[in-house]
């Protein structure tokens, strides 16, 4: 099996599409044609401030305490920038919380915001009953991963 990385998941989708590659990881979106997608995992949303920022203080932020920041948008032609832009329309982005890391990482305070919809993210395939055995495997992998670390399977069936 071969890794092919790409800056954005309409990166890796057109991948899939071109037949460069037969699995990709990727934020869902509901606008893909030609493409099965998989819900594994909802990403909350998290700015990530400076340690010495006023806001590094707050335990969490609610929607109502977005305005009073500035934060650091996701492109807006990504499916993640998209995806703030209709949830909140407020011409500010968040960035989506990396699975397991419950830590702050110095110098970085991610703070948790309360009152947003999770970011799906999951697995694409041009068609899942024909990916070869170790690409198989390598989701499945991925899957009990996370499901170990924290449960997927909640959002697995919400999807």
């Amino acid at each position: 099996m071969l890794f092919h990385t790409e800056r954005s998941s309409e990166r890796c989708l057109d991948a899939l599409r071109k037949g460069l590659v037969e699995l990709a990881w990727v934020a869902i979106t509901p606008d893909v044609h030609r493409l099965e997608q998989r819900p594994v995992i909802g990403l909350d949303w998290v700015p990530a401030v400076h340690r010495d920022d006023p806001l590094a203080a707050e335990p969490a932020l609610s929607l109502a305490d977005l305005p009073r920041t500035q934060l650091i948008r996701p492109p807006a032609d990504a499916s993640s920038g998209r995806q703030v832009d209709e949830r909140l329309g407020l011409g500010h982005a968040l960035v989506p919380a990396v699975p397991g890391v419950t830590s702050r990482p110095d110098p970085l305070c991610l703070i948790p915001v309360r009152g947003l919809v999770p970011l799906k993210v999951g697995w694409a395939a041009r068609q899942w009953s024909a990916l070869s055995p170790s690409a198989h495997a390598f989701a499945d992998t991925v899957i009990a991963h996370l499901d170990a670390r924290g449960g997927t399977a909640e959002e697995r069936e919400a999807s």
